[in-house]
């Protein structure tokens, strides 16, 4: 018997088995035209208490080895993880819930185990290649992938996220009793991942059930990508042995009818997988014969309309999954993102593409007037129109680009009809949904010029990039360049949307293809040149990035491109850390190239400028500049733009420093919020806003949740930019910070050192971010009693600071209170005075918790040098500051006052402790507050 008999009995085998041994029997009499080898085979299959049995096992191992599995058990330890519970088991892996060893901090994982022995190399491979897969994709409704392991044992496995009290998605909704269109919101989060893979060049190729899990709160994680498919479409061979080689590892009830059949794949593939799981889950029914594969899928479509027709009433939903369904997959949603969308639009009730006579359908869906809409859509289509007619009349002659540009522009107006007062009436669409429906429509139209659909492609691309949404420019500009692959202009638009997504990896290989110098456009060629110089600049290597912008200076540029490069420019001396010099360049271009306040370009150089004050110390200017743009903003590009999740990541910065640590953390959570819904769960913006959460729960006392955001925060930035970059070492620089004020100085130093080294040798000893490092190092040695040392580094800082930033009082107050805090560490409590008063001097702004910390460090010195009135005189000035910052029922306020009462006391000023413990009392009662802490304090100094 060959290998495809093998695997057809067992297909049948495994359709058949969740029946009693008769009813399987019977069913498998029905069916008349199976070869009789084959039916043979399936019927031992069953004879046998339903398992396969050792015949098959030893006919498949002729061509495909199945040995025996490696027993793991709970307690058993694989490298750093020891295995606390099985969760799950397949044909080839085991899965285990396991914990770091000797680690109290870590979340338990989910550990992937190889499970076959070495002789497997194929199936070993496969495993191997999840994990290369999983390291690829980084999205909040994909599992979420630590590392992969090959030890020195032979071990393959994968750490991955635990998805505690996670349920396959079957059982999520039956347990929650959804209706219809709840399953198809939790379904629209597959979609989001599925799409996100897709992109990433990856398809599923096994969504079913149980590789769609949900947990408690309602996330929906796509996993195992054990058989997932990178996509390559000049290797034709490789897809077939792809095809051959994961025949057996598909789940017949929700694979495509190319799976079955051993076609080559494509991402429609996944699109059917998902709508057969919607059937499974809106029916509570299989979505095909039992017999599917014997009939090679012919009976698909018909058994799927009859079960979705006696199954759901509404039309609208039916033709979504029919149309997802098809048999012939050119008749399929072409992509993930329509098919998304078309479900998004059902759940909102607006027209669906799926439905017929779309347009006429479309009128009689709409209820109110939208004239305000219809304002807002004539500038957009007027604007997509003459974007592509300034790009159909560059490389064409007149005549026909003029043909060209009337088509295009009577397609835009068909597109944007919806929006006409005389025939809309009032669906709720936003920009972002006219630029999906007119998208989906030309994805749609096979009949379109391929010349006019690639400029369509583009022109919506820019449309998309210039409100920030920028995966969706890069999924339309990939299209595009599949119809022209080397164009000059997609390819200019593809690097800049990618690098401003912080695909790095992917900016680079594009960026390795690409030949700009023969580029007949100057704008696209300094576009490019642009992002090359950038990512230079963001890897640290500032000569090869400065050589590169002199490249750009040669060029004959219009004045867009010259402000572009200006702007570029600044943001090299930013990362160099010369700072001053950039806000010089920005305010000189504003001065020469002034732009309209609310237009998008100058919104972004502010952003720049915020960050470059920031650097500098100048947080008032920062702060204002930030609460502007941030207005402005909300006003012309809504609440979700990636710029304004900058503004909010600035925002919490300011806020943190200034004691606003609740608003801080809105603010940082407002900017997480924007960053996963554009990018997923990695991006440079969404890394910023955690290490600011970290901060700001630092300054709480919350060390805990603060050392797992800056950790998250520290690794995110390293994966996307290395080890070395500026933005990485900061952020590792935070976390040694929080380690520091948790009792693990030891852990800190090493990390403080390593960052230094780098700094000293790619940015230099005098530079600013040199320096902060330099004072870290001086407080973790302090803690470690070092004193002399922490001293002797301390003291350089603070004169590196004078020699190199004069000018600088915030920066310079700031080293003598970390000189200040060393002293009061070390018991010299004269010279703590010292340092720790020439910070507060002439204080006007900067870091409001560290200028409160001096004020208590210098009223602890004078209690020690038995100064009492003095002591007393700061201590009522250090909790007077934190009533400013905090607020008068704050607990951090509360503990002030009693940590003061309780110095009184060992000044025998006992008077005074009554008053300031009476104080408290009066606060707590005054305003119904329940603090177990401060009461139980408060008992502690009244005995």
């Amino acid at each position: 018997m060959d290998l495809n008999k093998l695997k057809k009995a067992n297909q049948i085998y495994e359709s058949l088995a969740d029946k009693t041994i008769d009813e399987a029997m019977n069913q498998l009499n029905t069916y008349d035209d199976l070869d009789h080898e084959v039916l043979k085979l399936v019927k031992s299959l069953i004879s046998n208490s339903q398992q396969p049995t050792a015949y098959f096992d030893a006919k498949v191992s002729q061509h495909y080895q199945t040995p025996h599995s490696k027993t793991w058990q709970i307690g058993d330890q694989i490298d750093d993880y020891e295995l606390l519970e099985l969760i799950g088991q397949g044909g080839m892996s085991m899965v285990y819930k396991a914990q770091r060893v000797n680690s109290e901090t870590q979340k338990p994982v989910a550990i992937k185990l190889f499970n076959l022995p070495n002789q497997s190399p194929g199936l070993k491979a496969r495993f191997q290649a999840e994990q290369t897969i999983l390291a690829e994709l980084s999205h909040p409704n994909v599992i979420e992938f630590h590392h992969g392991e090959n030890n020195e044992q032979g071990n393959s496995y994968i750490v991955m996220e635990l998805i505690d009290g996670g349920l396959p998605i079957d059982e999520y909704v039956n347990k929650h009793q959804l209706n219809t269109k709840q399953i198809i919101a939790l379904l629209l989060q597959a979609t989001e991942a599925l799409q996100y893979a897709h992109n990433h060049l990856i398809i599923h190729r096994d969504v079913k059930p149980s590789n769609v899990m949900v947990n408690e709160s309602g996330q929906l994680k796509v996993l195992d990508f054990g058989i997932a498919k990178l996509i390559n479409p000049d290797d034709t061979h490789m897809a077939k042995e792809q095809a051959k080689n994961t025949l057996m590892a598909l789940t017949p009830s929700f694979a495509s009818p190319e799976q079955i059949n051993a076609q080559s794949i494509d991402v429609t593939s996944d699109v059917f997988s998902l709508a057969a799981v919607a059937v499974y889950l809106l029916t509570g029914q299989q979505p095909f014969p039992a017999n599917r594969m014997l009939k090679s899928c012919v009976d698909d479509e018909v058994h799927v309309r009859k079960l979705l027709k006696s199954n759901i009433n509404d039309q609208d939903l039916r033709n979504v999954l029919n149309q997802a369904l098809h048999q012939d997959r050119k008749h399929r949603y072409a992509n993930m993102f329509i098919f998304s969308e078309d479900l998004t639009d059902w759940l909102a009730q607006r027209p669906v593409s799926a439905s017929k006579d779309s347009w006429r359908y479309r009128l009689n869906r709409f209820a109110v007037r939208r004239t305000a809409l219809f304002v807002t859509s004539v500038v957009l289509i007027t604007t997509v129109i003459a974007a592509v007619i300034a790009l159909s009349m560059q490389n064409q002659a007149i005549k026909l680009e003029a043909e060209k540009a009337n088509a295009v522009k009577q397609f835009m107006l068909d597109s944007f009809s919806v929006t006409d007062p005389n025939v809309s009436q009032g669906v709720d669409l936003s920009t972002k949904d006219l630029l999906r429906l007119a998208a989906a429509k030309m994805t749609l139209d096979d009949d379109m010029d391929p010349v006019i659909k690639f400029e369509l492609y583009v022109a919506l691309a820019v449309a998309n990039g210039r409100l920030g949404y920028y995966p969706e420019a890069i999924a339309l500009l990939n299209y595009a360049l599949l119809v022209q692959p080397k164009n000059e202009q997609a390819t200019a638009l593809l690097a800049a949307y990618l690098f401003n997504a912080a695909e790095i990896e992917t900016v680079n290989e594009l960026l390795a293809q690409t030949q700009e110098d023969g580029y007949s456009s100057t704008t696209d060629k300094a576009a490019v040149k642009r992002v090359r110089t950038n990512v230079l600049a963001q890897a640290g290597d500032y000569e090869q990035a400065f050589a590169q912008f002199e490249s750009l200076q040669t060029l004959e540029l219009t004045d867009m491109d010259s402000i572009r490069n200006q702007a570029l420019l600044a943001e090299m001396y930013y990362l160099k850390g010369e700072s001053d010099r950039s806000i010089e360049i920005i305010q000189q271009l504003k001065i020469t190239h002034p732009l309209p306040a609310t237009d998008v370009f100058n919104l972004g150089l502010n952003s720049d400028l915020v960050q470059y004050y920031d650097r500098v110390g100048n947080y008032s200017a920062a702060k204002s500049l930030t609460l502007e743009n941030i207005e402005v903003y909300r006003e012309i590009l809504g609440d979700q733009h990636p710029d304004l999740g900058i503004a909010f990541n600035a925002l919490s910065a300011f806020q943190w420093l200034d004691g606003d640590l609740d608003e801080a953390l809105v603010s940082a959570e407002t900017s997480k919020q924007i960053y996963r819904k554009r990018y997923g769960e990695s991006s440079e913006g969404l890394a910023q806003a955690l290490g600011n959460a970290g901060v700001a729960y630092y300054y709480q006392k919350k060390y805990e949740p603060a050392i797992d955001e800056l950790t998250l925060a520290a690794d995110m930035l390293e994966g996307i930019f290395g080890a070395d970059h500026p933005e990485t070492m900061s952020a590792k620089g935070n976390l040694a910070v929080i380690l520091n004020a948790t009792d693990y100085p030891e852990k800190a130093l090493p990390v403080l050192q390593k960052i230094y080294a780098v700094e000293v040798d790619t940015l230099g000893k005098n530079h600013r971010s040199t320096i902060y490092t330099q004072q870290s190092i001086a407080l973790t040695l302090a803690n470690l009693e070092q004193y002399e040392q922490a001293i002797f580094n301390a003291r350089e800082s603070i004169q590196l600071i004078t020699e190199h930033f004069p000018n600088q009082p915030v920066f310079i107050k700031h080293a003598h209170s970390v000189l200040g805090r060393i002293y009061f560490m070390a018991g010299d409590h004269q010279l703590a005075l010292k340092a720790n008063l020439h910070h507060i001097e002439h204080w006007t702004e900067g870091n409001e918790n560290n200028y409160a910390r001096s004020l208590q460090l210098i009223a602890g010195s004078y209690q020690a040098l038995q100064s009492f009135d003095q002591a007393s005189e700061y201590y009522q000035k250090w909790t007077d500051h934190l009533a400013k910052i905090y607020g008068e029922t704050d607990v951090k306020y509360l503990e002030g006052l009693l940590e003061w009462a309780e110095k009184s006391q060992q000044m025998d000023r006992h008077e005074q402790a009554n008053a300031l413990m009476l104080q408290v009392q009066s606060i707590l009662t005054e305003n119904d507050l329940e603090l177990d802490d401060i009461q139980a304090k408060l008992k502690e100094l009244s005995r």
